[in-house]
């Protein structure tokens, strides 16, 4: 079989399950164009995909990321620790306990799979619900700190200080899709 069959033939055979992923979860269709932003898109797409253990990896990364961002937004000590940077965050009211339980359910099961342990999850159906509650879960945290509206034809973000804005309104941004 030639390549373009083979290719076709697995993304055709993978094509109804990665709709139901697309149709399944949200993202946040514009973000600043800040240095995990690419990263952060990818971590959706590896799901729809079907790279459970990717989406799973990478978005733990992110969500480390975004918890340095955040602390250094805010001019705070930045704690080695992630989840002593999202209790800092929390208790300097930067995020809402409602992101910090979703930065704690991404942050489950981290050693196991940075660190590849003999006890990660294997179980295609469990590593698929894992890296759900992943991306669901990281859109809760960037809905919260990069949501925004728009008035006007701009984007008017919830959270400005989140995002690089230019003296002249402008603002460089990461486009996403729904699909």
């Amino acid at each position: 079989m030639n390549t373009e069959k083979e290719l076709r033939s697995r993304s055709e055979a993978k094509l109804h399950s990665s709709i139901l992923r697309a149709e399944a979860t949200n993202v946040v269709p514009v973000v600043p164009h800040h240095y995990f932003a690419a990263s952060s898109s990818e971590i959706r797409d590896m799901f729809i995909d079907g790279y459970f253990i990717g989406t799973i990896s990478l978005s733990q990364s992110v969500a480390e990321g975004l918890s340095k961002f955040l602390c250094k937004r805010k001019h705070l000590p930045c704690p080695k620790d992630h989840l002593a940077r999202v209790k800092k965050l929390l208790s300097e009211s930067i995020i809402t306990p409602e992101a910090k339980i979703a930065f704690e359910k991404i942050e489950e099961s981290r050693n196991e799979f940075h660190h590849m342990n003999e006890n990660i999850e294997s179980d295609y159906s469990e590593l698929e619900d894992k890296a759900k509650l992943n991306v669901d879960s990281l859109f809760q945290i960037e809905e919260e700190i990069f949501g925004h509206s728009y008035s006007g034809g701009k984007i008017v973000p919830k959270c400005p200080e989140f995002w690089d804005i230019n003296t002249d309104d402008t603002t460089k941004v990461f486009l996403r899709f729904s699909t």
